[in-house]
């Protein structure tokens, strides 16, 4: 868990350079359980309500995000364990990735 709490924060405080925005207009979570069916994966999502279309350009943009964060993960010094985000599981999924996967879900007006 601590591996992708890794992935999370780097893919966050990355985000706003890749699809220029300020930091505070997308946030990201993942699940904490391990029984979750969904617990590898991370959910980016708009802070503010009704989106900006943010999410839209991370996915377009998503490879070259984690291309990125991989980088900046592999280059990290800290080299052991820092709770509660852990560097060395962190590397193991984003060397491992065949390629980012986005399931986008997406709010229509409410019908009428």
């Amino acid at each position: 868990r601590g591996g992708l709490h890794s992935i999370e924060h780097t893919v966050l405080a990355l985000a706003p350079l890749v699809v220029m925005c300020d930091p505070g207009d997308l946030s990201c979570q993942h699940t904490r359980r391990d029984s979750d069916a969904n617990r590898h994966l991370l959910l980016i999502y708009e802070t503010k309500r009704g989106g900006l279309g943010l999410v839209q350009r991370v996915a377009e943009r998503l490879e070259v995000l984690l291309y990125a964060a991989r980088h900046v993960i592999a280059s990290c010094s800290c080299g052991a364990t820092t709770l509660p985000t852990d560097q060395p599981s962190a590397s193991v999924p984003m060397e491992t990735s065949d390629g980012p996967q986005v399931k986008q879900e997406q709010e229509g007006p409410a019908a009428a």
